[in-house]
Parts: C-alpha cells; sequence; structure tokens
C-alpha cells in the first residue's frame, strides 16, 4: 500500500483543492486505508465544527485542553498522536473550536496548523463589512488581553479566566456573522430580489420569481436553521462566468467562486453562455453550461448524487470508492459513474449521455435494462422509455488550439523589402490579423531585430519561433543564439529550430555538418538555465533523400519539423507521385525518420500565387484563401503541433519571381484573400484562457457526404465550433483553371438542446451568413470553402 497521506494531502482532499491523477490516487489510498479514512473524517468534523460551533454550548468540559495545549498547537509543537488526540477533540468541541479563531496567530503562514484548517479559521474572521454587531479583531483583543505567544504560558488567575470567558462569548458572535457572510445568506435588507443589481437573472429579472420554493413562500433567509448535526459540504463553486445563482430552502442568491454548497442546495446557471464549475469533496470537477439547473446536490454515506433538471453538463470524475458511486440523475435516466470524463444533457422529455473516456452506466430510474456507454460513444433516454445507444460521440478540441497551432513566416531582418516598414505594414497587419506565432531567423548582434520581436510580444503577445546554429555567413552558432535568446528573453520565444534546409547548402559534407550543428545547438539550449525549457526543433530538410541521409537526429531535438509545400494541389491531396509523393502523410513520414517520431512541426508550408511556374505550381489568390484555412484544419487534425505559413508579405515586387508571391500580403501590403480569410477564422476561434476539458457531442450527419469532412471544437463559455468542408481540388494545374465545386446537401442533427446558432463562411464574409433559434437540425450546403456552425447550448427558454 502506497504511503499514508500527509495532513496536507487530506485537508486539500477535503476541499476540493486536488483533481486528475492527483486526486484519482488520493482516492484510491482512501479506499483501502482505513487510518486514512478516519483522519479524514476528523478533519471534516473539525470543519463542520468550525461553521456550526456557535450554536453549541460554550462551556469548558473536563477534556478540553488548557490554553497551553491550544498554543502549542497553533505554534507547530504539537505532532504525532498528541496532534491526533488535540485535533480529534476539536471535531466535537465547538468551544475549542471558537477559542482557535480568536487566536489571530492561525492565521498566519508561520503557524502549525495544517493549510486547510488555518483557511477556514480564516473565513471565520468577519470582513469589513459584517454586520449584526460583530466584535471586531481590536474588541476580541480587548475582551481576551493581549495576543497570546507561543512563548510563555498566559496565567492562570480566576480574573484572566473570565477575561478569557467572555473572548469565548465575543468569538461565538464572531463565528456566526462571519459564517452567514461566508454562506452568502442575505440580512433583512439584502434579501435576494430586493433590488441588488446582483440579484436579478438574464434580463434583469427577480430571480426569486423563478425560485423553486412553494408559491407565497418569499425568497430570503428565512428562520434559522434549528439545532443539529452539521451540514455536510458537497461541492465548491470553483468558477463563474455570467449569472450563476445558489438555490437553497429559502430562495436564491448570486453563486461566487469560494462558495462552499452544502448537501441539499442546488444551483443553476441563468443565461445562454453563462457557466460554472463545481469541484466535490473528492476532486471530481462538474462544469455546467449555459441554462442548466443542477436542482440537488447529495452527500452521503452511500455516494453522490446530483440531480440534473435541465441543460448541460461535463463531468471529469476520479476514481470512485467501492460502494459509494458517484450517481448524476435527470428526469429520463440516472447515470453511474466509477471514473470517468462525458458529458451529460436534460431536456423537458428527454436525457442522454456523451463518454470521451471511461463508461458510464445508464439505466432508468427505479428499474429497466440499463446501457453500458463506453469512451467515443452515446446514449438517449425518453420519458418512460429504457436508455438506447445513440451513436458516436466526438471528442471537441479547445476552440483556442487552433489559433494556437497557427503562425506565420516573416523576415523582420530584411532591409530591402516590405518588411523594412514594420511601423506602417508589418505591425499593422500582424495586430490585425490575430496571429499569435510567427518565424524568423537569429541574428547575432541585431539590435534592430531585438527591438521588433520584443515589441511584438509585449504589445500583441506574439511569441516567435528562432532558426538558430545554420553555419552559413547569415547564421550564427549555438552559442550565439542562447546569447540572443537571452537578449530578447525566452519568454517572448516559442521554440528553437536546427538549421533551415541545409542539405540545399552545396555543402558536400552537409549532413555531417548538420548533425554537429543540431547536436551542438540542442545541449546549448538545454544547458542555459534561461532557455532550458524551451522546445527544440529538428533542422528543415528539402530535398527527396536527406531524411536518409541526415539519419536519426532525435537525441537532439524534442521536435519533428517538416517543409511540406503542395505544389498547386489541395491540401488533402493523396497526393501526385509514388508512395504518396506531396501528400501531407509523406512529408509526415519524411520528418519522423529524423526525429524518430516525436510530435511535428511545420515551420513552412502553403501556396504562392505565381500561375505560369510550371516546376512549383502556384494558385489564384482566392483558391489559396480557401486552401489556407482548410490546411490549418487538417493539420492541427493530423497532430501538426504548429503550422507556419510562408509568408506574410510578398517580399519581391517581381512577378516573374516565385518567391515575389507567397504572401497573405501583396508586396505593397495590401490584403489577398487569404489574409482576410486567416483573420475572420482566428477571430471567431479564439478563445484564450487556462486550459479546460471539452465536451463531447453527439450528433449526426446524413445527405450527400462525399469528400465532406468535418472537426469539432468548443469554447470555454460552453459554445461549439463544428467546422464542415469539402475537401476537393478547387483548381487544376495542368489546365491552371479554377474548378467549380457544388456544394453538398447535409443535414446536421445534434442531440443536445442549443439555445441559438449562426452559420459561418470565415474565407467569404465578416459576419454570419445565417442565424437560427433553438436549433436542433439544420439544411446545410456545404462548399469547399469550410463552413463553421457555431451552436450555444441551452434550452431556448428563460432561465
Amino acid at each position: 500500500m502506497d504511503p499514508c497521506l500527509s495532513p496536507e494531502r487530506l485537508t486539500a482532499h477535503l476541499h476540493g483543492e486536488t483533481a486528475g491523477p492527483e486526486a484519482a490516487a488520493a482516492a484510491r489510498h482512501l479506499a483501502a486505508c482505513g487510518a486514512c479514512r478516519g483522519r479524514l473524517a476528523g478533519l471534516a468534523r473539525v470543519d463542520a465544527a468550525l461553521r456550526a460551533g456557535a450554536r453549541a454550548s460554550v462551556a469548558a468540559g473536563p477534556s478540553c485542553p488548557g490554553d497551553e495545549a491550544l498554543h502549542a498547537l497553533l505554534a507547530g509543537a504539537v505532532a504525532g498522536d498528541r496532534r491526533a488526540e488535540t485535533e480529534s477533540h476539536l471535531s466535537g468541541c465547538p468551544r475549542c473550536a471558537a477559542a482557535l479563531a480568536v487566536l489571530r496567530d492561525a492565521a498566519s503562514p508561520g503557524a502549525g496548523l495544517s493549510p486547510g484548517l488555518r483557511r477556514r479559521l480564516l473565513a471565520l474572521r468577519p470582513g469589513p463589512g459584517a454586520r449584526g454587531g460583530a466584535a471586531t479583531p481590536r474588541a476580541v483583543r480587548a475582551a481576551v488581553g493581549p495576543r497570546p505567544t507561543v512563548r510563555a504560558a498566559p496565567s492562570r488567575g480566576a480574573p484572566v479566566a473570565r477575561i478569557a470567558a467572555a473572548g469565548i462569548l465575543i468569538a461565538v458572535t464572531v463565528v456566526l456573522a462571519a459564517t452567514a457572510i461566508r454562506r452568502g445568506r442575505p440580512g433583512a435588507a439584502d434579501r435576494v430580489g430586493a433590488g441588488r443589481p446582483d440579484a436579478a437573472g438574464a434580463g434583469g429579472a427577480d430571480v426569486s420569481a423563478r425560485s423553486p420554493d412553494p408559491p407565497g413562500r418569499r425568497a430570503g433567509p428565512g428562520p434559522a436553521r434549528p439545532a443539529g448535526p452539521p451540514a455536510v459540504v458537497a461541492a465548491r463553486v470553483a468558477e463563474v462566468v455570467g449569472p450563476v445563482f445558489r438555490i437553497g430552502e429559502a430562495g436564491e442568491d448570486p453563486a461566487r467562486p469560494g462558495l462552499l454548497l452544502d448537501s441539499g442546495i442546488g444551483i443553476r446557471t441563468a443565461a445562454a453562455g453563462a457557466r460554472a464549475r463545481l469541484v466535490l469533496s473528492d476532486g471530481t470537477r462538474v462544469d455546467l453550461s449555459g441554462r442548466t439547473l443542477i436542482r440537488r446536490l447529495e452527500e452521503g454515506p452511500s455516494g453522490r448524487r446530483i440531480e440534473l433538471a435541465r441543460g448541460l453538463v461535463g463531468v471529469e470524475a476520479v476514481p470512485q470508492p467501492q460502494g459509494r458511486p458517484l450517481v448524476l440523475a435527470t428526469p429520463q435516466a440516472e447515470a453511474t459513474v466509477v471514473g470517468t470524463r462525458f458529458a451529460l444533457w436534460a431536456t423537458g422529455d428527454r436525457s442522454g449521455v456523451a463518454v470521451t473516456e471511461g463508461a458510464v452506466r445508464f439505466a432508468r430510474p427505479g428499474g429497466g435494462a440499463p446501457v453500458r456507454v463506453p469512451a467515443g460513444r452515446s446514449a438517449e433516454a425518453a420519458a418512460g422509455g429504457d436508455p438506447a445507444d445513440r451513436g458516436p460521440a466526438v471528442a471537441a478540441q479547445p476552440a483556442d488550439a487552433l489559433v494556437e497551432s497557427f503562425g506565420v513566416n516573416v523576415h523582420l531582418r530584411y532591409a530591402d523589402t516590405p518588411y523594412a516598414a514594420y511601423d506602417r505594414i508589418v505591425f499593422p497587419a500582424l495586430r490585425e490579423s490575430g496571429i499569435r506565432h510567427i518565424r524568423d531567423g537569429v541574428t547575432p548582434g541585431h539590435a534592430g531585430l531585438l527591438r521588433k520581436l520584443a515589441d511584438l510580444y509585449d504589445r500583441l503577445g506574439i511569441r516567435a519561433t528562432l532558426i538558430a546554429g545554420d553555419p552559413r555567413p547569415f547564421g550564427c552558432t549555438a552559442e550565439q543564439a542562447v546569447a540572443f535568446i537571452r537578449a530578447l528573453g525566452a519568454h517572448r520565444v516559442a521554440m528553437v529550430e536546427g538549421p533551415n534546409e541545409y542539405d540545399l547548402s552545396g555543402d558536400a559534407r552537409w549532413s555531417e555538418v548538420l548533425r554537429e550543428r543540431q547536436r551542438l545547438l540542442y545541449h546549448a539550449v538545454k544547458g542555459d538555465p534561461e532557455t532550458a525549457g524551451l522546445p527544440v526543433a529538428a533542422p528543415s530538410l528539402a530535398s527527396f533523400t536527406a531524411p536518409e541521409a541526415a539519419g536519426d537526429l532525435s537525441a537532439f531535438c524534442d521536435l519533428g519539423n517538416l517543409h511540406n509545400y503542395y505544389g498547386g494541389r489541395h491540401p488533402g491531396t493523396a497526393g501526385w507521385g509514388a508512395d504518396g509523393y506531396g501528400s501531407l502523410g509523406w512529408s509526415a513520414r519524411r520528418a519522423g525518420q529524423v526525429c524518430g517520431g516525436k510530435p511535428l512541426v511545420s515551420t513552412e508550408t502553403g501556396w504562392h500565387n505565381r500561375l505560369d511556374d510550371a516546376n512549383h505550381p502556384g494558385v489564384p489568390e482566392p483558391v489559396a484563401a480557401a486552401y489556407l484555412v482548410r490546411l490549418a484544419l487538417l493539420q492541427l487534425e493530423a497532430g501538426i503541433v504548429r503550422t507556419h505559413v510562408y509568408e506574410l508579405i510578398d517580399c519581391f515586387d517581381d512577378p516573374g519571381r516565385t518567391e515575389s508571391h507567397f504572401g497573405l500580403l501583396r508586396h505593397d501590403g495590401s490584403p489577398k484573400p487569404a489574409f482576410a480569410a486567416v483573420k475572420r477564422l482566428l477571430a471567431l476561434f479564439a478563445d484564450a484562457g487556462p486550459s479546460f476539458a471539452p465536451f463531447p457531442l453527439a450528433f449526426d450527419l446524413a445527405g450527400d457526404m462525399r469528400d465532406v469532412r468535418h472537426a469539432l471544437f468548443q469554447r470555454r463559455d460552453g459554445t461549439f465550433l463544428l467546422a464542415l468542408w469539402q475537401e476537393v481540388s478547387g483548381y487544376d494545374v495542368a489546365s491552371r483553371a479554377i474548378l467549380p465545386v457544388a456544394p453538398r446537401d447535409v443535414r446536421l442533427r445534434v442531440a443536445l438542446p442549443m439555445a441559438r446558432g449562426a452559420i459561418h463562411r470565415p474565407v467569404r464574409s465578416e459576419v454570419p451568413v445565417a442565424r437560427v433559434d433553438a436549433p436542433r437540425e439544420l439544411a446545410l450546403q456545404v462548399p469547399d470553402d469550410p463552413l463553421v456552425v457555431e451552436l450555444v447550448p441551452g434550452d431556448g427558454g428563460g432561465g
């Protein structure tokens, strides 16, 4: 068995502050270790006593520890069995718990309490807005005398005892007032719906009108809870966006991060786009989407239960102990969870589940034939019927992953090109585009390059991939590369890349030189504390036989590197030579030979617009726009970490030179259709923020699906983005003619209730081409430039 959990880990587990593997490991240990379960139960009783202690008698009992013992506990001088005995006593003695609350030293970081108990004592302090005449810290200290120290025991004299007793009584008042404030229970002047701006739901309506209480009951604090067993905390509110409300016996009040939800309490999101995250006591995460109502959360000896009345929740459940399952109930079915990741939805007449990890048992309440729903599948249940398999559950990617995967090549050092017009062309174009990543080369001692790279990060958040270690005159040594990055600041750099296409250098010993340069670069970057955390990409190669000659460089790179130009063909081409020559799969296999199968970046790719180049065919500007948007979607789907298109601006004003036609902008800085398409795509998917686990979605596509591809994404607010397009050629390189592509008639049906939707066509339009209310089934005409169907979960009704 694993070693027993420390007090700190037990406290963090109790308060839902662990997640993922850490929470899972703690849950497994607790399931097997009776001693740790007992200690956890004791800590839970301490937690409950600190909240409810003021309702009980404050008379000291014969077994209460003396002042010296409490001071020693605060000082960290109590350990082992003695500490366990003292905290066990605290779990059943509200008098001593209140006394600890008076000793304000407990809140200091140096105090000897476990972090969770210290936080609880902090929470018991009245804030600056405390009501009801609660004693201030100064009044408490005046009543009990000077703040005690841990170096000397307080006097045992009768006067001091009387003062201490008075202090305990005042502390009880502090506990009562602070507990009411922390629980968010409003006073008479702060009743829910009494005119506070934050007491209204969507549209400013009085939320008391939508309270689940019986007719005639006024939303408000209601009578005090009768004395009895302390409440059990079922969940903590970890995140709130938009109007979110806690639902209790007395009505509703706004939910805020940090709020504890007792067993028996409910919560709802009151608008489409609102969301909330709950963390259960075992670390399980429950994410509420817009217009979702959890009527009741329950925590008890037999397990946990969540009653979902309507809407959508995503669940990331830690492994549950045997005999104490997590059950999520809807009006039509119950999902029993052991440890898994899934989404559950409920409407007025049906509910469903879609699983991405593990498995869920889905059954009708009270019996019936259950359905085991494994990863990658979904099931649905109608009122009065048994659940049935519904089909695949499609895992979504974070919408912002598409934005993070896209970059562009620049040449900020080129003084005789439009890149010299940094303030007039380069900076405004990058700001407008929404691009977050650029690629350029290291030039030692180039102050102008350093200034521009720093400016792009500081003002736009754009990070650079830097080519380094090239032995040619325009290159640099490994040491110079590290010095350049240190001068720039490693936080402004996304990755470091080995020499660029050195196989075309003309050096007869190129493979030997390249291997040594890559080795030196890798060790220099990893050997400097400031740059050691940066990923190092393998060198790029251009010629057909170069990967075999370069050999395995996996010991000197974190990422593989490919330059995959499509020669005028569409991005999903199967190739135009032996073994799929020219296709993405062919290019990835070649790059994998060098990096040993590590993840790949595409540091150069794209299309130029010179149409008379027979060796490297180009495509017309409108075709390049559609191809680039599809390229971003396809390469992310294929697992390419980042795609850098070539390039931002047409470098040269020479119509007969192919290098003059790769840009998103023309030589004069005017935007091509590809620039507008990329800008609209990135704006639609941009959703920067902390990492999150998107929900799966169950949906059907039917109709003429020939060559139709799709990719599913989700924003942090729960909105789904479903991209659909035909992966076909839009240009014939032989005849140099644009090919007309007839749209495909496709029907989309989603299982989940949606409040609203929109259809975007980023290659063609700045604004949605259609908007729909409460979409469940859509008739689409899918072209060869991507449609993006935006779907906002919700029942389409009020909150």
